[in-house]
């Protein structure tokens, strides 16, 4: 019969329990030695009952019996199935997963083996849920850029990265799923790598490490930080690249591949690179001192041969904030030759100007060699703080090439071709209402002119000059008609006429003159 009690029971040692259950003194909770038929068998028919708890001392399973037939061949057979374990205390072999090649069983897919053996229900679902994951390392911050410098310095950064270990919730004792080692190594070139082992260790927070090595949950993880503190080397344009190294343990307390971040965040210092000045060119870089009064077609790129005098005009632009301009110089260039320093055209710049406006005194005021001079350029050479001698220059730039030719003289002398041709007559020629054309460089005709002397009185005749360089009229036409036989050119004196125009040029001068005033009436000649 069941004890009602309606007031409170206790043993007057409270050390000591009211009812011992595991003498089996009471109905409902079997206590038996090992699971087996002859243990329950031997279990009475009045603790017998639908619903009753077996629990096996030695092993700490449980079962309960659902059944309600208590005789021995049903109550006392552990193969009944009335006998339904409540949980395993310990599972006796390992189990072999046989699961559908796209399932698995937590960390376990088909084929594995659970080491389940001595481990009960709830330890194997454990173990499934429980597996190494590496940590997460995330630069924080952001990079540095230091200017490029002649001189070395130290530039003001501090790197920050943060660590998460994903594995703190299983944390317990030893070094199971705990962090190994966080390191910071560093790398001064020219670029980065992923390779650890091009980069030197400069920080271990190994001792900052209780954090993440405290069994909880892994939140937001572990901040870091490291102030830079290494100069560069005076000149150069290499950067600074960080590395994070992060080693984990396993759940075995092994330690495991590392886990590395590179050169992202605040885990790089950029130096930029050494930009050399500019050269910013006026639209008349070259300009002519002085003009022509005689050729009409005369420019700054084009000029009549002998007006070499030049200034040169534009601003020189420090491109590189930290490294000073010095100065700069004139070199030129005859007829394609070897540039070559101009006397008296080297400048220096000082007070450290952003910029800097570039000007020339005039150039080349007496020609050298005026008869033969065809072209010449110039050059800007810079130099600045960094590139501190002009062989090495900062920056060049060089202008557009100044061609300088002769001229083909068109004019009017009442003197016939039987009379004396001289230098004199050929300056005449310039005169008011003559005309004086540009000859291009590389001339293949002579062109085409109006002249007009039929109003003349006296009268004249028609006289064209034009350089000995260039090759003997072939060909005169007014229209359609040939002309040719109408000019003579002249043959004394038997050399060339030479002229001295006003740039102190000497031109050696071919001369046709037409054999009969009063020839023409302006109507165009085409001479080749």
């Amino acid at each position: 019969m069941a004890i009602k009690f309606g007031d409170s029971l206790e043993n007057q040692n409270s050390n000591y329990p009211i009812v011992d259950l595991i003498g089996n003194h009471a109905k409902g909770i079997i206590y038996v030695s090992s699971w087996d038929n002859a243990a329950l068998q031997a279990i009475p028919n009045a603790k017998r009952g639908q619903g009753v708890v077996a629990i096996v001392t030695t092993s700490g399973a449980a079962y309960v019996y659902m059944g309600t037939a208590i005789t021995n061949g049903t109550f006392g057979t552990i193969t009944d199935p009335n006998w339904v374990p409540l949980g395993e205390a310990t599972q006796s072999t390992n189990l072999t997963v046989q699961i559908p090649l796209t399932r698995s069983f937590g960390k376990y897919v088909n084929n594995d083996v659970i080491p389940a053996s001595g481990w009960n229900a709830l330890e194997i679902i454990r173990d499934a849920i429980t597996g190494y994951v590496d940590p997460i390392v995330t630069a924080g911050g952001s990079s540095t850029t230091a200017a490029f410098q002649t001189v070395s310095f130290t530039p003001s950064h501090t790197v920050t990265f943060n660590v998460k270990n994903n594995n703190r919730n299983s944390i317990t004792t030893g070094n199971n799923y705990k962090i190994a080692s966080v390191e910071l190594y560093r790398r001064y070139n020219s670029s980065g790598t992923t390779n650890i082992a091009d980069y030197t260790l400069v920080g271990d927070f190994t001792a900052s490490l209780t954090e993440l090595n405290s069994q909880g949950v892994p939140g937001t993880g572990t901040n870091f930080s490291y102030t830079h503190a290494t100069a560069t080397t005076a000149g150069s344009n290499n950067d600074f690249y960080y590395a994070v190294k992060v080693v984990a343990y396993d759940g075995s307390g092994v330690a495991q591949t590392p886990v590395y971040i590179y050169n992202s965040g605040s885990l790089t210092i950029t130096v930029t690179n050494y930009a050399a000045p500019t050269v910013t060119q006026t639209n008349n870089f070259q300009t002519r001192v002085t003009s022509s009064t005689t050729v009409t077609n005369e420019s700054n790129a084009t000029r009549e041969l002998g007006n070499q005098g030049t200034t040169i005009a534009g601003t020189i632009t420090r491109n590189s904030p930290n490294v000073a301009l010095t100065g700069y110089k004139v070199q030129k260039s005859v007829n394609g030759g070897n540039f070559e320093d101009v006397a008296g055209q080297t400048y220096t710049i000082t007070g450290n100007p952003s910029s800097h406006t570039l000007t020339t005194a005039n150039l080349d005021t007496t020609p050298t060699n005026a008869g033969t001079t065809t072209s010449i350029r110039y050059q800007i050479v810079v130099t600045d703080a960094f590139n501190t001698m002009y062989t090495t220059p900062a920056v060049t730039s060089t202008g557009s090439t100044i061609s300088f030719q002769s001229a083909f003289i068109v004019g009017k002398s009442s003197t016939p071709i039987t009379g004396t041709i001289d230098s004199d007559l050929i300056n005449g020629l310039l005169g008011t209402g003559n005309v004086f054309k540009q000859l291009r460089t590389a001339w293949s005709g002579h062109g085409t002119i109006a002249p007009s002397n039929q109003s003349d009185n006296p009268a004249t005749y028609v006289y064209l000059a034009y350089p000995a360089t260039v090759a003997d009229i072939t060909s005169i036409t007014q229209g359609a008609l040939v002309v040719t036989g109408g000019f003579t050119k002249e043959t004394t004196p038997s050399a060339d006429i030479s002229r001295t125009n006003s740039f102190d040029a000497t031109i050696n001068y071919k001369v046709y003159v037409s054999n009969a005033p009063n020839s023409f009436d302006g109507t165009a000649l085409t001479i080749i």
